[in-house]
């Protein structure tokens, strides 16, 4: 029994989490308008030291009752420096510049890597927002 999907936390239960931090491997610079990604319910998903993700824009607030986001930006993938818990809401920070919070998690490309989705006000691809390959990104709980 899925705890969320169950709607058994009155409130947020992760009181406080690290930093996971990451650099950039590949930039990526591609925007699609009907991806049709699939987030899936849980809205955390545990990342371990030296793993591979996708990091994926869009610019949809909410999750419709189908959980598709579809009008995307791709940004970039990045290797985790660090093991510990992504969340829905966490902030993607690049220097001083906040790039999106996490929507959700799509698991299409599994086992090979997982695709984290984020929400943002500038869909842009990680070319336009300026990425560098080694650049380093940071997952960052709100206080």
């Amino acid at each position: 029994m899925d705890p969320y999907a169950n709607k058994m936390f009155s409130k947020d239960p992760y009181y406080k989490k690290i930093d996971l931090v990451s650099h950039v491997v590949a930039i990526l610079d591609a925007t699609v308008e009907k991806r049709g990604l699939e987030i899936i319910q849980p809205p955390t998903r545990v990342v371990n030291k030296d793993e591979v993700h996708e990091l994926i824009l869009t610019d949809q607030t909410t999750l419709s009752e189908d959980r598709r986001v579809d009008r995307i930006a791709y940004l970039a993938f990045v290797c985790f420096e660090n093991s510990g818990v992504l969340q829905r809401g966490d902030k993607l920070i690049f220097g001083d510049v906040e790039i999106g919070t996490i929507l959700g998690f799509d698991e299409a490309h599994l086992p090979n890597h997982q695709n984290i989705v984020l929400h943002t006000n500038n869909l842009q691809t990680g070319r336009e927002w300026g990425l560098n390959l080694h650049a380093q990104l940071v997952f960052h709980k709100p206080e």
